[in-house]
């Protein structure tokens, strides 16, 4: 043998060596793996956790589940639904041609009203007029729901121009105290942005399922014609 050969057990031994070295990086390598994803898993329940046990959103009582705010005979055979943005022009020319169409019929009994204020229009006014004025509606349905709807009618008659900065909060607190609510909670809430995550909740949920607003249902038809003959033909062949 010369002195450059390397011996069979020498190799063997070497071989070996190489072996455990490599199963224990791979060892390592799947033990680094694993870890990464437990400590993954434990953040996501973490979070989880914290999300199911954190406190609620502030929801205003006076709004049922589904974000409606009704008036009228809760027995009538016919309920008309409104889904409404502040903000929306359709909307205030909705409230001004057929609004006192609704108010007769709820005043008599004849319908039950559900309103749902909503807020989609932000990108119309430089300040989120749409939200601050949706987050307003669950204020005053809250201080004082029985002037709630010379409030909502105050309200389009004064509806911003889109573009601009919208009403400040001042003038619609001023529009409230202008219908005979005047609070210093109303104050507080509608500056405070109170509702404002409850109304991001409900304007999304109604986004997936409308069109877009002014949206009119009779008994849960969507209505057409929201012209104030359509509207009554509507709730006629419903009763």
């Amino acid at each position: 043998m010369s002195r450059n050969s390397t011996p069979s057990g020498f190799i063997a031994a070497h071989d070996r060596r190489e072996r455990r070295r490599t199963l224990a990086i791979r060892a390592g390598v799947t033990a680094l793996v694993v870890g990464l994803v437990l400590a993954i898993s434990v953040a996501i329940f973490l979070e989880r956790s914290h999300k199911e046990t954190a406190a609620p959103t502030a929801v205003p009582s006076a709004f049922t589940a589904d974000g409606a705010l009704t008036f009228g005979n809760p027995d009538a055979p016919v309920t008309v639904s409104v889904t409404e943005d502040f903000q929306c022009p359709a909307c205030r020319q909705f409230e001004t041609t057929t609004g006192p169409v609704l108010t007769e019929l709820m005043n008599s009994g004849q319908i039950n009203v559900e309103n749902h204020p909503i807020a989609f229009l932000d990108r119309a006014s430089s300040t989120k007029y749409s939200t601050r004025a949706a987050n307003a509606a669950a204020c005053v349905a809250q201080i004082d729901r029985d002037r709630w709807p010379a409030w909502k009618t105050a309200m389009f008659d004064n509806q911003p121009e889109e573009g601009g900065s919208g009403l400040t909060d001042e003038q619609i607190i001023d529009i409230a105290a202008d219908v005979g609510i005047s609070s210093p909670d109303l104050q507080s809430c509608i500056t405070d942005q109170r509702y404002v995550e409850w109304v991001t909740a409900t304007t999304d949920t109604a986004m997936n399922t409308i069109p877009g607003t002014p949206y009119v249902t009779v008994n849960g038809a969507p209505v057409t014609d929201i012209s104030p003959d359509g509207l009554r033909a509507a709730i006629t062949a419903a009763q």
